[in-house]
């Protein structure tokens, strides 16, 4: 009964060191990391938000240029339109060149 008890005292020690001993990434606190692993989380961090950006920029570009060629199309389709033009109607006068 008392190895038992010595097994159940050394797991709880051992989940509470690995609960003490968890990093948290989004806050400003990081256990239990050496200087490089500090180091490379933050140069991860800042390659993800330059990539978030990146995105963002390249979707709203591809709206822009979405929107202003239906805008161009219609702008085009305006200007064709036979309401603008009378329509031709050949004559006799008109032959083959």
């Amino acid at each position: 009964m008392k190895e038992l008890q010595k097994h159940k005292d050394a797991l709880s020690k051992k989940s509470s060191d690995v609960a003490s001993s968890t990093t948290k990434t989004e806050g400003s606190e990081v256990r239990g990391l050496t200087n490089k692993e500090k180091l490379t989380i933050t140069i991860i961090k800042k390659l993800s938000m330059v990539v978030d950006y990146v995105i963002l920029f390249l979707s709203l570009a591809i709206l822009i240029i979405g929107v202003y060629s239906i805008w161009d199309t219609n702008q085009v389709f305006q200007v064709a339109s036979s309401e603008q033009y009378e329509m031709y109607k050949p004559d006799s006068t008109d032959g083959l060149s």
